[in-house]
């Protein structure tokens, strides 16, 4: 049987494929039609996208129809075909060229990538009328191929094989019948508290102690129970898979040991509750007793009272005469307001400081008042309507307790026991709801005695009922703040005031010594002056009355000063500017350097240094000894030689000392001490002589 194509598409765009049918857009081409996609409303994949509807109108864009047709209708003109070049290795796998070819068709026309393309098209042409031999002779520059598939190639990876091993190691380890989210959920809360169903049973079963981090797990572990679907599941899997020969998974393994677990969820109700039931109890009993206590003090309080009696005298004194005035009472609220009230003279001093500095007449009145408010701001901050909700759910918890380890009445059991049939856990857990009951009713009795105090309260206070007790008790621990705060801020102004009367005691005392020491001085001074003094002057100070009474013996000092001996030496005194020498140059020897090492020389071995006189000390102590006794003779000789010399003031080669005897002794004159200069050229033995002549005196 010959296939029939399916009918057209009908396609909702204008025709872009093949040329329009026969008709009047011109006759049918030469192109077999492509086949037609499937009826549908949608676009038809392939090269047609359906044939146009009706007769096509304008000038088509698609390849011309026979000759002479000229075909009408939009049509998308025939693109010319790529040479993709030659194929690369089937046996290996190239790197992946992610390049952007987006836009390129319609703008090919005028770009670089027409040239190239032509380029490549001559050369094609050019090529196939070639030998063989041609070819290869004509080097062609282009793409090393070989390179590249060296380079960015490489073998397809070879398929793994399915062997034995590769089997056997996809055979499952664990039976399991979880999810895996549901799975690793529980393996998660399993792994780190290295909890078993073992441990687990000890608890609820056999009723071992356990810590706070165990209560807290057995809550988790009763979380993550299996409902009644996953139960069915859980069973179905226990029966179709047995643990001896595959290994159930730990999750399944564990779920399955608690639902095996007789009366697990009951069980693990009583034992929650018996653990946490001590902690509970304590903190709901401390909250009720401390909120009767305290209620209890304000209702039996007769200070509160006297203290409220004395607010209102202050406040109908002060709106006397307007419609503020002659009131009965007050509320709460005006309590805080006593700490805004200043007075016109000091702005600290509030009302509720003068209601603290006329309590200070009556302390025990004070401090009994102080002493009945002192719970209210620990009890403010408590709930009192959470406590008494709490306490009905521990009445409550430990009926669900009693409830499970009652009696069994339908059908009673012989025995006594109850629905458990365990007698090793009803045992301890009915004596656990004996004493819990006992101890609930006693504490039950506390607040409805704590109840009733309230109501007093509220009607003492003159508080609406609907108004919480925090709110009420808030405002009564604000009075007793602002209470003792005005006391403190009245001791530190009358620290202040005293410190203040003291330093000013302190300074009156001291200007009062002060006076009484010059009043006696002064009368001191006056005695001692005569009355003659005192009759003519009287003294304006105590130190000018001092002054004037004094004697001026005793004004006056005599100190004996004796005058300095100096001694003047001749040679020192200044000489005048005409007897200089014109040369200006002091000087002990020859006039250079070079003039001084040459007489050194001619004195022989002794001298083996640059020297103005002797070349060492015992030399000059016996050129000084040899001095005191040859006298003047060598030094007028030496004197008539260095005449013409400019003269200048020196020790020569002799120290201060023998120059001093020497003076003494001869008088030397001004002149006399041998002299050199830079113009005066000497002799041999005139520097003989000079230098190892006797010195003069």
């Amino acid at each position: 049987m010959e296939e029939v194509a399916a009918p057209p598409a009908k396609g909702k765009g204008k025709a872009k494929g093949p040329p329009p049918l026969p008709g009047k857009g011109g006759e049918e081409p030469a192109t077999p039609e492509p086949a037609a996609a499937p009826e549908g409303k949608g676009k038809a994949k392939g090269p047609a996208k359906g044939p146009a509807k009706g007769p096509a109108k304008g000038p088509g864009k698609g390849p011309a129809g026979a000759e002479g047709a000229k075909g009408k209708g939009k049509g998308k003109p025939v693109e010319e075909k790529v040479d993709p070049g030659p194929p690369p290795p089937s046996d290996m796998q190239g790197k992946k060229f992610q390049w952007n070819t987006a836009g390129i068709n319609s703008m090919f026309e005028k770009s670089f990538f027409k040239t190239v393309a032509d380029k490549k098209k001559a050369e094609k042409e050019e090529a196939e009328g070639e030998t063989a031999a041609a070819k290869r002779r004509r080097r062609r520059f282009g793409v090393d191929l070989d390179m590249l598939t060296s380079f960015f190639f490489q073998s397809k990876a070879a398929e793994p094989k399915a062997d034995a091993k590769s089997a056997a190691s996809k055979k499952p380890k664990f039976a399991t019948c979880l999810s895996s989210a549901a799975s690793q959920n529980i393996e998660i809360f399993l792994n780190p508290t290295g909890l078993t169903i073992e441990l687990v049973r000890s608890w609820v079963l056999n009723l071992e102690p356990m810590r706070l981090e165990n209560l807290e797990h057995l809550e988790q572990t009763k979380a993550i129970f299996p409902n009644t679907e996953l139960r069915d599941e859980l069973l179905a899997f226990k029966e179709a898979n047995d643990a001896t020969v595959l290994p159930w998974g730990v999750s399944e393994a564990f779920l399955l040991g608690l639902v095996d677990t007789r009366d697990f969820i009951k069980r693990t109700d009583c034992c929650i509750i018996s653990a946490r039931f001590e902690s509970r109890f304590k903190e709901v009993e401390a909250d009720l007793l401390d909120t009767r206590k305290c209620l209890q003090s304000l209702v039996s309080s007769e200070s509160i009272p006297s203290i409220f009696g004395l607010i209102i005298d202050m406040g109908n004194y002060l709106n006397f005469g307007s419609n503020r005035g002659a009131q009965k009472g007050f509320t709460l609220e005006t309590l805080s307001v006593m700490m805004r009230v200043e007075g016109f003279g000091d702005k600290t001093y509030t009302l509720m400081r003068f209601l603290m500095d006329t309590l200070e007449g009556n302390k025990a009145l004070r401090d009994s008042a102080l002493e009945d408010m002192k719970l209210c701001p620990d009890v403010s901050r408590l709930d009192y309507s959470e406590a008494l909700r709490q306490l009905r759910d521990l009445s409550k918890s430990v009926q669900d307790v009693h409830a499970v380890v009652k009696p069994r009445e339908s059908p009673p059991h012989p025995d006594g026991l109850s629905m458990l049939e365990d007698t090793k856990f009803e045992s301890p857990m009915r004596t656990f709801v004996s004493e819990s009951e006992e101890r609930c009713k006693t504490l039950q009795v506390v607040a409805d005695e704590t109840a009733e105090l309230l109501t007093k309260c509220q009607e003492l206070f003159v508080e609406k009922k609907s108004v919480p007790i925090g709110e009420t008790l808030k405002k009564i621990a604000q009075f007793k703040k602002d209470m003792e705060e005005a006391r403190r801020q009245n001791l530190l102004a009358k620290a202040k005031k005293d410190k203040a009367e003291k330093k000013r005691l302190e300074r009156e005392e001291a200007q009062k010594v002060k006076d009484e020491k010059a009043r006696a001085k002064a009368e001191k001074t006056a005695a001692k002056a005569g009355p003659n003094a005192a009759a003519v002057e009287g003294p304006k100070s105590p130190k000018a009355s001092e002054s004037a009474g004094s004697s001026p013996e005793k004004r006056m000092m005599k100190v004996p000063v004796k005058a300095p001996e100096r001694v003047t030496l001749t040679h020192s005194v200044a000489r005048p500017r005409d007897e200089l020498a014109p040369s200006g140059r002091m000087t002990l020897g020859p006039a250079s350097r070079s003039e001084l090492l040459r007489a050194s020389q001619s004195m022989g071995s002794g001298a083996s240094r640059s020297t103005l006189g002797p070349t060492s000390r015992e030399e000059l102590k016996k050129a000084a000894r040899s001095s005191d006794d040859s006298g003047l003779n060598d030094q007028t000789e030496t004197s008539e030689v260095e005449s013409s010399r400019p003269s200048r003031m020196t020790l020569g080669p002799m120290d201060r000392h023998n120059l001093l005897r020497s003076h003494a002794q001869s008088q030397v004159r001004k002149g006399d001490v041998p002299r050199s200069t830079a113009d005066h050229n000497l002799s041999r033995e005139e520097l003989k002589k000079l230098f190892l002549g006797k010195p003069t005196r």
